[in-house]
């Protein structure tokens, strides 16, 4: 619908042409400063002065504790919604309670994890 496109010819940089690639000079043209002699000042300038590292929050044993613990309850829950859906005639799967437990549970462990 209205798409235009480009021939390879009419690309700037890297042609084709029977003889072989045809580069222009302008893909090396940032080249250039890295080839001149620099002054000592200028060389100063691109140091890095200061550097900040923060230290990663070490993980809380309580908080690991209850995420295995709520890991438990959402196990016995999974078991328990199998057991109620095969002894009752219920017209679902047992997937639409367990799989958004289990995926809720999933990111919540996984922020939990990744924090800064």
């Amino acid at each position: 619908m209205g798409q235009t496109s480009q021939s390879p010819s009419s690309r700037p940089g890297l042609s084709f042409s029977p003889t072989g690639p045809n580069v222009s000079l302008r893909v090396f043209a940032n080249l250039l400063p890295f080839l001149s002699r620099r002054s000592p000042e200028d060389l100063r300038q691109d140091l890095v002065e200061e550097v900040h590292v923060r230290r990663p929050v070490p993980a809380s044993p309580r908080a690991e504790k209850i995420i295995l613990i709520c890991w438990g309850l959402i196990a016995v829950k999974h078991v328990l919604v199998i057991w109620a859906v095969h002894h009752y005639a219920v017209p679902f799967h047992q997937l639409w309670v367990n799989f958004p437990t289990f995926l809720l549970g999933l990111v919540a462990t996984w922020a939990y994890y990744t924090r800064d």
